[in-house]
């Protein structure tokens, strides 16, 4: 660890210098900067770090498709198995934030991204063994092909576009599984055509918050969690939050909030608390305080005798949503030397626990 934070140090250092923004990879003991995030993608190889500096920065590739017949344009493909790294997507200014859509491949299978505020569609094609991590996505979200094994913990989803928006969906075959833990899912504004997740099978999501928007699913598993069918919102069609076409979904100890519970046949339902009034559950929702407040009936209520929701398991939520590793919160460097020729340089790295 000690050996690659220095290597960050001189590379942020010279970054700082130069007045530009920096990526870099961290291949071995060797670490290479460059300019842009497509050339760094280009340049690294299998297993390498690839670290995203603060600031948003706009994918300007072209990417034919599969057949080579097409032109997506503002479009990465990767195809590597790779680490990458951002500064955290809830620090302002101080954000790493990618503009343009992201395809993985099925090669970028077991690489793990934290960090990264998405402002554009991000899809896993038979991707397996991926873990993202404290990542927010204000787009699409598409899980498509077959793939197992993947893990999406402590992000944020959230609409940001037009009416009809679907930003979790499984694709034709939907048999590419991953495990949903200790996401927040919002549906975006207040109508029939929203959903937090659509068209979705062989799921499983433990310990998240659904805040609003309709859940469309199959063959899924729900535990632990909490589901808001009308976020207080009385003007909101909440009868359809989950919708009745649901089938072969187990749900096991959630706690469903305001609104009408209504599924199909073939669904089943155990040890869930129903009826709850949004008021009286959370701490401070207005202020995204999603703790329980001490009345609570969801208090260690999970099957794993925690609470459920974000705040449930062993390792909560964390509310910095930053990468577990260490990151810099401050990097000054003087602009020249002083009267002895030295200069002046101010850095405070931290480090989120887990």
């Amino acid at each position: 660890m000690k050996k690659y934070l220095f290597l960050i140090i001189v590379s942020l250092l010279t970054i700082s210098a130069a007045k530009a923004q920096v990526f870099i990879v961290e291949s071995g003991s060797t670490s290479t900067t460059y300019a842009d995030l497509e050339s760094a993608v280009a340049a690294a190889h299998n297993d390498d770090n690839l670290y995203i500096p603060a600031g948003i920065h706009n994918i300007k590739n072209s990417w034919l498709g599969y057949d080579g017949e097409h032109n997506f344009t503002n479009t990465l493909f990767i195809s590597k198995r790779l680490n990458i790294i951002g500064a955290g997507y809830n620090q302002g200014s101080q954000s790493s934030i990618i503009q343009g859509k992201i395809i993985f491949a099925k090669q970028a299978s077991k690489s793990t991204i934290t960090g990264i505020l998405f402002n554009d569609a991000v899809y896993a094609d038979s991707i397996s063994n991926m873990m993202i991590s404290r990542c927010k996505f204000r787009s699409w979200f598409n899980l498509s092909g077959v793939g197992d094994n993947n893990i999406i913990k402590e992000c944020r989803f959230d609409v940001v576009v037009s009416q009809g928006f679907i930003y979790i969906t499984g694709g034709p075959l939907r048999e590419l599984r991953a495990i949903f833990s200790k996401n927040i899912f919002s549906g975006g504004t207040y109508s029939y055509d929203h959903y937090s997740i659509s068209n979705i099978a062989s799921q499983t999501f433990v310990n998240n918050l659904f805040r609003r928007g309709r859940i469309h699913c199959f063959m899924s598993n729900f535990e632990n969690n909490i589901i808001c069918l009308g976020e207080g919102n009385a003007s909101y069609d909440s009868e359809y939050s989950l919708e009745s076409s649901n089938s072969g979904n187990i749900f096991r100890n959630n706690l469903f909030v305001d609104g009408h519970l209504k599924l199909g046949d073939g669904n089943s339902l155990e040890n869930n608390i129903v009826d709850q009034k949004y008021s009286t559950v959370f701490v401070n929702p207005e202020s995204e305080d999603f703790h329980l407040q001490d009345m609570s009936q969801g208090k260690n209520a999970g099957n794993d005798g925690t609470d459920v929701g974000i705040y449930g398991t062993a390792f909560p939520f964390k509310e910095n949503c930053l990468p577990s590793i260490p990151y810099f919160s401050l990097l000054n460097v003087a602009s020249e030397t002083d009267a002895n020729q030295k200069l002046k340089v101010d850095i405070k790295i931290e480090a989120q626990e887990r």
